[in-house]
């Protein structure tokens, strides 16, 4: 499920850019740090994904305008179901996609290091898929969407060149997002329905990434 969404994300951004010289591409490996209440109902799990980001900057301007997608896991546990009256494991993956406007501001700039400061705003849209680990049950699986959140961040980074047009990307962004609902099943040794694990809070969150930015 993760590989498909991660490719289906990289086939979007590449059908949405228009490339100039002025052009940056980058993919990062992401990690989300939930707080406050976000943080107890995920039962410290720390959701770890990808993203694809595109940004545009104009001749000579510090400023540049884009955007990132992106898709990341908070949990993958296998557990009991009762289905048609006998109990059967199944696998659930719970995760969330993410899209964001960005706008960046290059605070120092030379050859070969920028660092930066950004502001970003969009939607976290949280969904489960389930799948059996059984043959011959009859359960096909499920998948539900939750909800979507509406947040923003506040962060910066640095970004480091290695090569011709390739640049090693890092930064944080700390994220303040709406309620909304999101499910989150532990494991667990008896059969336990697919109604359960439900929440509803405050998604707030840090974001960290590490990324490969290729300027064009």
């Amino acid at each position: 499920m993760m590989k498909k969404l991660s490719l289906t994300l990289l086939v979007s951004l590449i059908a949405l850019i228009g490339f100039s010289q002025r052009s940056t591409i980058g993919m990062n490996i992401k990690v989300y740090d939930p707080i406050s209440k976000f943080k107890q109902n995920v039962d410290k799990s720390i959701p770890v994904g990808i993203s694809f980001n595109y940004l545009r900057t104009k001749e000579e301007s510090r400023y540049s305008f884009g955007g990132e997608i992106g898709v990341a896991m908070y949990s993958s546990n296998d557990y009991l179901i009762e289905y048609r009256g006998r109990a059967i494991k199944v696998n659930e993956e719970d995760c969330f996609w993410t899209m964001h406007g960005v706008v960046r501001y290059d605070l120092v700039r030379t050859d070969k290091f920028v660092s930066y400061a950004e502001a970003r705003a969009g939607l976290t849209t949280f969904f489960s898929s389930t799948t059996p680990l059984e043959e011959n049950t009859g359960f096909r699986g499920e998948f539900e969407f939750h909800g979507s959140a509406f947040n923003t961040g506040l962060g910066g980074g640095i970004m480091v060149r290695v090569g011709n047009n390739i640049w090693i990307n890092g930064g944080a962004n700390l994220h303040s997002g709406s309620r909304v609902d999101y499910r989150y099943m532990p494991e667990s040794n008896e059969a336990i329905s697919l109604q359960e694990g439900h929440y509803k809070s405050l998604t707030h969150y840090m974001g960290y990434r590490l990324g490969v930015s290729l300027q064009l």
